[in-house]
Parts: C-alpha cells; structure tokens; sequence
C-alpha cells in the first residue's frame, strides 16, 4: 500500500515537471539567428591592409571578398565597421557590436586568449622589409640600423625573437650591436609603412609574407627576401563569450567550394613583386617601353607620351596582362566602370587601353587647369588614382589647417595637399562633418604621385629633355 502510494505520487511529480518544463519560455535564439534575424552581418577591420581596403570607395581585398561570400550565403548584407587599430577591432567584436573581425589577423597566443579563431585562411610568415639596392641577408646584420613598428604590432615580438637568436639587442637607439626600434603611430598601416621604405622615409619594417607580396607592391625596389618569422595562421576572429553558432558557421562556409574559388582567384594575384618588366627600355632610339608607338599615338599636351608611360610604368610595371586584386585591368590600370565610361571594351588591348586611361587623365585636368603645370598634373593624377571626391576633401582639410589647397606638394616650410590626403586614413579626420567622401587610403595618392614624377623626371634626364617645370623647383628626388 505504502509503496503504491509512493509510486503514484511521483508520477503525478514527474508529470508535473515534465508539463512545468514544456511550458517555459523557449531558449534564447543563437548568435547565427540574431544575425539572420536582422539581416546583416557586421564586420570590423582597419580597411588597409591587403585583406580588406578601399579603391575608390569600393571595399576590395581576399578577406572582404570572403566575408561577403558568407554574407550572401547567410541570406543577409555585409555591413563593413572601420576601426583604427586591431586592438579596436577585438574590442568591437567582444562588446557584441560587430559580429567578425577581418584585419590580416595573425593567430598569436595574446590573441588567443581574446577572440577565438576562425579555421586558418592561409598561412604567413615576417619578411624583413628594405630597399633592393643594398639588401641585408641576416637579422644580425640589421645592428647599426633601425626598424619601424607599430609598438602594438606582433611584429614586434618576432623580431625580438630573431634578434636574440642571432645574439644581438635591440633598444630604442641603433649601435655596433643593437638595432635600433622606432614606434610609429599606432593608425600607420603596414602598407604604408612598406611604401615609406620604398620612398627612402624609412630604412626598415616588418610584415607578413602575404602583405609584403601583395599585388599592392608595386616598388620593385622592395625587397622582401629576408624570412625569419615561423609560419603562423590568418584568420578571422569572433567573440570569445558567443554561443559558437556562427564559427561553427562561419568555418563550414570557410572550408566549402565558394570559398576556395575566392582563394583561388586571390593566390593567383599574390605573387612576388613583378621585375620582368621593370627595366628601362632605353637604347640608341630612346625606347622607353615595349609600348612607345602607342603613347605617342595618344600624346596630349600636358600628358605627353612620357607622362603616359610613367604612369604605366608606376600602374602596370607595362604589363598589359596586368590586374589589380581590386579589379583594375592593363597597362594604364583602369577600373571596369571607368573603362566603360571611356569607351573602353577590350581593356587588355594595349593602344584601347592607353586610350582609356589618356582620355581619362584629360576629364581629370578639366577639373584642375586652371593652377600651375606642376600642381595640376598632380592634382590631375591623386584624382586618377583615388577619385575626385577625396582630393577635394583634402583641399578641405588644407584650407581649414590655413594651407594653401592648389599646392599639391609638401616643402619644408609649408604642407601641401599630399600631406593632407594621407589624414583622410585615421577615423577623427574621416568622420568629421566637413568631410564629405569618407576613408581614404591616402598614403597610396600621395606615393603615387611621387613615383610618377620620379620616373618622367629620369625619362627626362635619359632622353636629354632637360627641367620638367623650368619656372618651379622640382619636388621629388632623382630616381633610383
């Protein structure tokens, strides 16, 4: 009795459990169904790198390619949050107000210990980043000599590593036995501190394989021969309190056929930097390039055909075959929109090519005829390379600074525009009301300018043509 007594009281408790569990609330919807649910997915990086970057405000590079690839297999939108530093980045993506972080994102175990990590993207290793002419080919040859980093940087760690395996110090000043370590500003992206020390600005860096032989290296007097880091992942990073309903996500997609044809396409362009037809073509004729006829075809006061093939030398390294990873096709690297709007159909034909990019230098000196040669040829050729908008934004910062915005160059006295555009990359300046067109990656303006001025003036100083600009003071070095 007592026993029948038990044995039906606790069926009517586990009857009442089970109608007490049933009836609760359902459980909170995973961090893969928040993102569907709302129709975006949100992406934090730095926008200068290789993986993700901006070219003429189009969001380019492997990662972002990859990441709108798992957007759209989501069902939702790819929302792009432009942070100025990783440690920003890991910050966003742990306060829940970005779903994934994307900035070249090496897996060290500091970072481990943050964010968790997606299946590797690919693998990298730290290349010594110095000029061609006199490269060093060991770490402890690098004593006497100073590095530039971000302090924050993982490079900075490995090089430590390297100098203490090949028994050398480093400290903040370079002597016989130690080499030096100079911080840059924690905003300074890697590409430009790779485009500094092609420019002569800086002596040395550090970066990751696959920055450093990015077809965004277009310095053939880069040399990235020197590998002293161990091969590390590249990944992107997710919070580390999510449930793990969007990396379990996010690594399946990762690992499917898309993806790997998005891979495929990107391995194809990260390749060493090209020195098959970096060499001048100079004989007894004055050749210049493979493609002379044809920018004599196109010769155009003020581009004449030397203009033309500086700027072909600086955009392709005159290769006709040539694309960009952000699309940009042939010798004058035009992009698909603006090959269009010139009348452009066969973009890898040499002279249709040539006659794009000619006609299209000409729209953009309408804008700037009226200043002097010099500055609206570089005025002219910033607009070519990073669009209209973000030069007159930096004419905008120029003027409010009290410079003078028709002066394109910088003097020792005073900053000109190519100072100013190269703001446009940190996030107080970008965001500021009176800017109208956003980031700008403006260090690759600024460069581009440069090379192309370097190089007419040697092609002058080859062909006996004597100053460039008789009535102004030439603003950049002799070529190398």
């Amino acid at each position: 009795m007592h026993y029948l007594t038990f044995t039906r009281t606790s069926l009517l408790i586990a009857l009442t459990c089970f109608v007490l569990l049933a009836c609760k609330p359902n459980d909170p919807p995973s961090d893969l169904a928040l993102i569907q649910t709302r129709g975006e997915l949100v992406v934090a990086t730095r926008l200068d790198g290789v993986g993700c970057y901006y070219v003429q405000d189009n969001v380019m590079g492997r990662e972002c390619a990859l990441l709108s690839g798992f957007a759209e297999h989501l069902g939702v939108t790819l929302t792009i949050n432009k942070q100025p530093t990783v440690a920003a980045i890991i910050d966003r993506v742990n306060q829940g107000h970005a779903d994934i972080g994307a900035a070249d994102l090496t897996q060290t175990t500091q970072r481990e210990r943050q964010v968790h990590f997606s299946v590797p993207l690919f693998e990298t290793r730290e290349v010594l980043v110095q000029r061609s002419d006199k490269p060093i080919g060991r770490i402890a040859d690098l004593a006497g000599h100073t590095v530039s980093l971000r302090k924050s940087s993982a490079y900075v760690g490995e090089l430590m590593r390297a100098a203490k395996r090949a028994g050398v110090n480093i400290g903040p000043t370079a002597d016989a036995n130690t080499i030096g370590l100079h911080y840059v500003d924690e905003d300074t992206a890697t590409l430009a501190l790779v485009a500094d020390v092609a420019e002569k600005e800086i002596d040395f860096t550090v970066a990751d394989e696959h920055i450093a032989r990015n077809a965004n290296v277009r310095d053939s007097n880069v040399d990235v021969s020197l590998v002293f880091g161990a091969p590390r992942n590249v990944g992107f990073v997710v919070s580390k309190y999510g449930d793990g309903s969007l990396l379990d996500a996010l690594n399946r997609w990762l690992q499917s056929d898309a993806a790997q044809r998005i891979h495929d396409t990107y391995n194809q362009q990260q390749t060493a930097p090209d020195t098959t037809q970096t060499r001048t073509f100079l004989s007894s004729s004055s050749t210049l390039s493979p493609w002379d006829p044809m920018f004599q075809r196109y010769d155009n006061a003020p581009f004449d055909w030397q203009w033309l093939a500086a700027q072909s030398y600086v955009e392709s390294r005159f290769r006709a075959d040539a694309v960009s990873p952000a699309g940009a096709m042939g010798l004058m690297q035009l992009m698909p929109p603006t090959a269009k709007e010139m009348g452009v159909t066969q973009p890898f034909d040499p002279a249709m090519n040539i006659r794009g990019g000619a006609r299209y230098n000409h729209r953009m000196y309408k804008r700037w005829h009226h200043l002097p040669e010099q500055d609206a040829l570089a005025f002219s050729l910033a607009s070519y390379n990073a669009g209209l908008g973000h030069v007159l934004d930096a004419r905008a910062l120029a003027r409010a600074d009290g410079a003078d915005p028709d002066n394109w160059f910088s003097s020792p006295t005073q900053r000109g525009v190519e100072d100013y555009i190269t703001e446009l990359e940190h996030q107080a300046v970008y965001q500021r009301p009176d800017i109208r067109y956003g980031y700008c990656r403006g260090s690759e303006p600024k460069h581009y300018v440069q090379r192309i001025f370097r190089q007419r003036k040697h092609y002058a100083d080859l062909t006996g043509d004597g100053e460039l600009f008789p009535d102004a003071s030439t603003p950049v070095h002799s070529a190398p």
